[in-house]
């Protein structure tokens, strides 16, 4: 026997207070038949890293570039970016939120990347962008 069952999404956003500063975060409620409800929050440190990463594909594509996500099945800690301008640069991007640093295995792997010879960087301020994109070469065309 088959049961219908509704299913409505909920998008808000409201503003947590953190060191006197109002902090967007989002929720996510789901309401299942009548009144089961979930509730998922997207943390602050996530939103942070996830600005940190728009503003930084924005501004490689405004250098000529191209910053696709870098996804390696199989092998962990690679870096989220990789970065690719005119004439072969080509560099390998870790962001985080701001003050979060490198996992271990993030650090060995940057460190095998640049035995063979990759530049690989590590952003979590929206300031260090146009600095890392200008020594990537997004600078020649």
């Amino acid at each position: 026997m088959r049961h219908n069952t509704t299913i409505s999404l909920i998008f808000k956003i409201e503003f947590i207070s953190i060191k006197n500063r109002f902090v967007p975060v989002h929720t996510r409620k789901k309401y299942i038949g009548n009144g089961c409800e979930d509730v998922f929050l997207v943390s602050v440190k996530d939103m942070r890293e996830r600005f940190i990463e728009r503003k930084f594909v924005e501004a490689v594509k405004k250098k000529g570039g191209f910053a696709p996500k870098f996804v390696s099945p199989g092998l962990d800690g690679m870096p989220d970016r990789i970065v690719l301008f005119p004439i072969g640069k080509i560099a390998f991007v870790e962001l985080k939120a701001p003050g979060e640093i490198m996992r271990p295995l993030q650090v060995r792997r940057k460190r095998q990347l640049e035995e063979l010879g990759f530049s690989v960087y590590c952003v979590d301020d929206v300031s260090q962008i146009d600095g890392v994109i200008k020594e990537i070469g997004g600078d020649a065309r």
